[in-house]
């Protein structure tokens, strides 16, 4: 999914689970995503003026994802910034706490894919807002390494509300990879699973890798177990 031109996220482990950006999109899926880019934004005009929040942030998250999936980042980021003004404006408090949870993360992180990380650091600022008036405690520092968040290092929002640096969460999550063999977007601080957060095409092609490594190793150490042994 990332793209060639994002140097903030090409190292990362994982991501949200949009469409590859970098792969040639073949004419039959164009068209087939075109008329879905077209119903999504019919979809939002009515759930705009029939006042459904909810709908309204399922057909903007689905016509950023077809943004992505067409390597148009900046109108994926202009689809975000919308939904959350429209979700900022809404009357019930914890409606929009809600809805703003969980767009303002994937704003923040098409940000980040676009090297933007000042501007992803303000989305992260607007969901501090959110959570302090849900009453959580929001943290100024990386809970893995105690480092200030700042508008120069990219950060990650998890579905659970809790914050890290990207590299941080990235190295967190390719540790447990590799030590489990298993991806799980789970919180380091609450345990939560994000379901939302992918490997990256790099990282799920490493694991493979690795679990070929480790039944070459076991097929090799079952005709030879004095291998296993040595090693």
């Amino acid at each position: 999914m990332l793209d060639d031109g994002a140097p903030a996220q090409q190292n990362s482990a994982s991501n949200r689970s949009y469409p590859d950006s970098r792969r040639p999109v073949p004419s039959n899926k164009y068209n087939g995503r075109h008329l879905a880019m077209n119903n999504c934004e019919r979809a939002l005009v009515l759930a705009s003026h029939l006042g459904e929040p909810r709908t309204l942030v399922y057909f903007a998250v689905g016509l950023a994802e077809l943004h992505i999936a067409r390597r148009d980042l900046a109108a994926a980021t202009s689809t975000f910034d919308a939904c959350a003004a429209a979700c900022a404006a809404l009357g019930d408090g914890g409606l929009r706490g809600a809805l703003l949870q969980r767009v303002l993360p994937m704003a923040m992180e098409v940000l980040n894919m676009q090297g933007r990380t000042a501007e992803s650091f303000q989305r992260w600022r607007l969901l501090n807002g959110v959570l302090a008036e849900s009453g959580r405690a929001v943290p100024e520092e990386c809970p893995i390494c105690a480092e200030p968040f700042s508008p120069e290092r990219a950060c990650v929002a998890l579905s659970c509300g809790h914050s890290f640096h990207r590299d941080c969460c990235d190295l967190w999550l390719g540790h447990r990879m590799f030590t489990t063999g298993v991806f799980c977007a789970e919180c380091p601080v609450c345990k939560q699973v994000d379901v939302s957060l992918k490997p990256t095409p790099a990282a799920a092609h490493a694991l493979v890798m690795q679990r070929q490594a480790m039944l070459v190793a076991a097929a090799a150490a079952a005709v030879d177990p004095g291998l296993m042994r040595a090693q």
